[in-house]
Protein backbone atom coordinates (compact mmCIF):
# COMPACT_ATOMS: atom_id res chain seq x y z
CA UNK A 1 0.00 0.00 0.00
CA UNK A 2 0.84 3.49 -0.99
CA UNK A 3 2.42 6.12 1.77
CA UNK A 4 -0.53 8.25 2.33
CA UNK A 5 1.17 11.87 1.78
CA UNK A 6 0.35 15.25 2.95
CA UNK A 7 1.64 18.35 1.90
CA UNK A 8 1.60 21.47 3.98
CA UNK A 9 1.77 25.06 2.60
CA UNK A 10 3.46 28.08 4.43
CA UNK A 11 5.17 24.82 6.14
CA UNK A 12 6.79 27.25 8.91
CA UNK A 13 8.41 25.20 11.52
CA UNK A 14 6.66 21.91 10.50
CA UNK A 15 3.65 22.37 13.31
CA UNK A 16 1.21 20.55 10.84
CA UNK A 17 3.21 18.28 9.51
CA UNK A 18 4.46 16.08 13.23
CA UNK A 19 1.20 15.48 13.86
CA UNK A 20 0.61 13.87 10.38
CA UNK A 21 4.24 12.29 10.53
CA UNK A 22 2.87 10.62 13.64
CA UNK A 23 -0.34 9.37 11.74
CA UNK A 24 1.98 7.34 9.20
CA UNK A 25 1.71 10.57 6.45
CA UNK A 26 5.08 11.43 4.27
CA UNK A 27 5.27 14.89 4.74
CA UNK A 28 6.34 18.18 1.93
CA UNK A 29 6.49 21.39 2.97
CA UNK A 30 6.27 24.74 1.00
CA UNK A 31 7.96 27.84 2.39
CA UNK A 32 10.14 30.48 1.25
CA UNK A 33 12.88 30.04 4.26
CA UNK A 34 13.97 27.11 5.35
CA UNK A 35 13.00 26.97 9.50
CA UNK A 36 14.55 23.69 10.43
CA UNK A 37 11.00 21.89 8.74
CA UNK A 38 11.77 18.04 9.69
CA UNK A 39 10.13 16.71 6.62
CA UNK A 40 10.83 17.10 2.40
CA UNK A 41 10.91 21.12 2.30
CA UNK A 42 10.35 22.89 -1.19
CA UNK A 43 11.55 26.42 -1.12
CA UNK A 44 9.20 28.12 -3.08
CA UNK A 45 6.42 31.04 -2.97
CA UNK A 46 3.16 29.41 -2.99
CA UNK A 47 2.08 32.32 -5.08
CA UNK A 48 4.43 30.95 -7.89
CA UNK A 49 4.36 26.92 -7.03
CA UNK A 50 2.11 24.22 -8.85
CA UNK A 51 2.20 20.80 -7.51
CA UNK A 52 3.48 17.91 -9.96
CA UNK A 53 1.40 15.24 -8.42
CA UNK A 54 -1.75 14.62 -6.55
CA UNK A 55 -1.78 14.74 -2.31
CA UNK A 56 -4.71 13.15 -0.20
CA UNK A 57 -3.90 15.75 2.25
CA UNK A 58 -2.89 19.49 2.04
CA UNK A 59 -3.02 21.63 5.39
CA UNK A 60 -2.57 25.44 4.64
CA UNK A 61 -1.87 28.27 7.16
CA UNK A 62 -1.05 31.30 5.29
CA UNK A 63 0.83 33.94 7.05
CA UNK A 64 -1.43 35.80 9.58
CA UNK A 65 0.48 38.99 10.71
CA UNK A 66 -1.48 41.44 8.43
CA UNK A 67 -4.64 39.83 9.94
CA UNK A 68 -3.59 39.86 13.69
CA UNK A 69 -4.33 41.64 16.05
CA UNK A 70 -0.81 42.45 17.50
CA UNK A 71 -0.28 44.02 14.59
CA UNK A 72 -3.51 46.15 15.00
CA UNK A 73 -1.74 46.99 18.22
CA UNK A 74 1.68 47.93 16.77
CA UNK A 75 0.35 49.97 14.17
CA UNK A 76 -1.99 52.16 16.95
CA UNK A 77 1.87 52.35 18.68
CA UNK A 78 3.29 53.76 15.48
CA UNK A 79 5.83 51.01 15.81
CA UNK A 80 5.05 49.58 12.07
CA UNK A 81 2.97 50.89 8.57
CA UNK A 82 -0.58 50.23 7.76
CA UNK A 83 -1.78 46.36 7.18
CA UNK A 84 -1.36 44.97 3.48
CA UNK A 85 -4.73 42.68 3.87
CA UNK A 86 -4.59 42.36 -0.24
CA UNK A 87 -1.18 40.88 -0.29
CA UNK A 88 -1.84 38.73 3.20
CA UNK A 89 -5.26 37.45 1.20
CA UNK A 90 -3.13 37.04 -2.46
CA UNK A 91 -1.31 34.00 -0.32
CA UNK A 92 -4.59 32.68 0.73
CA UNK A 93 -6.36 32.28 -2.60
CA UNK A 94 -2.41 30.89 -3.85
CA UNK A 95 -3.13 28.21 -1.16
CA UNK A 96 -7.09 27.59 -2.50
CA UNK A 97 -5.66 27.60 -5.86
CA UNK A 98 -3.00 24.81 -5.40
CA UNK A 99 -5.64 22.36 -2.87
CA UNK A 100 -7.75 22.53 -6.10
CA UNK A 101 -4.61 21.59 -8.16
CA UNK A 102 -3.50 18.81 -5.74
CA UNK A 103 -7.35 17.75 -5.74
CA UNK A 104 -6.72 16.20 -1.86
CA UNK A 105 -9.71 14.04 -0.43
CA UNK A 106 -8.97 16.21 2.96
CA UNK A 107 -8.01 19.54 3.44
CA UNK A 108 -7.45 22.51 6.24
CA UNK A 109 -6.64 26.24 5.54
CA UNK A 110 -5.95 27.95 9.14
CA UNK A 111 -5.34 30.93 10.12
CA UNK A 112 -6.55 33.85 13.01
CA UNK A 113 -9.82 35.58 14.13
CA UNK A 114 -8.84 38.78 12.51
CA UNK A 115 -9.15 37.01 8.85
CA UNK A 116 -12.23 35.39 8.90
CA UNK A 117 -14.27 37.96 7.63
CA UNK A 118 -11.33 38.39 4.82
CA UNK A 119 -11.23 34.40 4.30
CA UNK A 120 -15.10 33.79 4.76
CA UNK A 121 -15.36 35.88 1.19
CA UNK A 122 -13.69 33.44 -0.65
CA UNK A 123 -14.35 30.49 1.49
CA UNK A 124 -17.60 30.74 3.43
CA UNK A 125 -17.42 30.96 6.95
CA UNK A 126 -15.04 28.76 9.45
CA UNK A 127 -15.85 24.94 9.59
CA UNK A 128 -14.78 24.77 13.21
CA UNK A 129 -14.01 27.34 15.31
CA UNK A 130 -11.88 26.39 18.41
CA UNK A 131 -10.22 29.69 19.89
CA UNK A 132 -7.40 30.74 18.47
CA UNK A 133 -7.99 28.27 16.09
CA UNK A 134 -10.30 28.73 12.98
CA UNK A 135 -10.08 26.12 10.20
CA UNK A 136 -11.72 25.85 6.89
CA UNK A 137 -11.79 23.19 4.69
CA UNK A 138 -12.72 19.40 4.06
CA UNK A 139 -11.81 17.27 7.05
CA UNK A 140 -12.70 14.26 9.16
CA UNK A 141 -14.50 14.82 13.04
CA UNK A 142 -12.13 15.18 15.34
CA UNK A 143 -11.72 14.79 18.91
CA UNK A 144 -9.63 18.31 20.69
CA UNK A 145 -8.81 18.38 23.92
CA UNK A 146 -10.68 20.40 26.55
CA UNK A 147 -9.26 24.05 25.95
CA UNK A 148 -5.45 22.78 24.83
CA UNK A 149 -2.64 25.83 25.55
CA UNK A 150 -0.09 25.18 23.14
CA UNK A 151 2.47 26.69 26.07
CA UNK A 152 1.44 24.45 28.32
CA UNK A 153 0.82 20.94 26.24
CA UNK A 154 3.24 21.03 22.89
CA UNK A 155 6.41 19.75 24.24
CA UNK A 156 7.54 19.73 20.95
CA UNK A 157 7.83 23.21 21.03
CA UNK A 158 11.09 23.92 23.80
CA UNK A 159 10.08 27.27 24.30
CA UNK A 160 6.56 27.89 25.07
CA UNK A 161 4.50 30.95 25.21
CA UNK A 162 5.31 31.37 28.56
CA UNK A 163 8.92 31.29 28.33
CA UNK A 164 9.08 33.56 24.92
CA UNK A 165 8.38 36.69 27.66
CA UNK A 166 11.83 36.10 28.77
CA UNK A 167 13.87 33.95 26.23
CA UNK A 168 12.29 35.80 22.66
CA UNK A 169 11.49 39.56 23.54
CA UNK A 170 14.00 40.47 20.34
CA UNK A 171 14.12 37.58 18.66
CA UNK A 172 13.10 37.84 14.88
CA UNK A 173 11.82 34.12 15.08
CA UNK A 174 9.21 34.43 17.46
CA UNK A 175 6.76 35.01 15.53
CA UNK A 176 7.49 31.67 13.86
CA UNK A 177 6.89 29.93 17.44
CA UNK A 178 4.09 31.79 18.35
CA UNK A 179 2.63 30.73 15.10
CA UNK A 180 3.54 27.26 15.15
CA UNK A 181 0.50 24.93 15.26
CA UNK A 182 0.65 22.45 18.17
CA UNK A 183 0.70 18.92 18.55
CA UNK A 184 -2.92 18.54 20.27
CA UNK A 185 -4.12 20.43 17.08
CA UNK A 186 -2.26 18.78 14.35
CA UNK A 187 -2.18 14.87 15.72
CA UNK A 188 -5.74 14.22 15.94
CA UNK A 189 -6.43 15.82 12.96
CA UNK A 190 -3.68 13.82 11.63
CA UNK A 191 -5.05 10.45 13.20
CA UNK A 192 -8.44 11.24 12.01
CA UNK A 193 -7.76 12.20 8.01
CA UNK A 194 -5.59 8.72 8.19
CA UNK A 195 -8.58 6.42 9.09
CA UNK A 196 -10.72 8.48 6.99
CA UNK A 197 -8.47 7.52 4.15
CA UNK A 198 -8.18 3.65 4.99
CA UNK A 199 -11.56 3.48 5.07
CA UNK A 200 -12.40 4.63 1.66
CA UNK A 201 -9.30 2.82 -0.17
Amino acid sequence: MMPQTLLDLCCGMGGWSIGFHRAGFECTGIDTLDLAYPYDLILADVRDWTPETKYDVVVASPPCTEFSQLTRLAISRGQRGPTDIKGAMNLVKACVRIIEEAKPRFWILENVFGAVDHISEVLGRPVLVRRPWFLWGKFPPFLLPENPKMRKTDSSVRYGHDRMNRYFAFNPLRSFFRAKIPLPLSVPIGEACRKGLSEEA
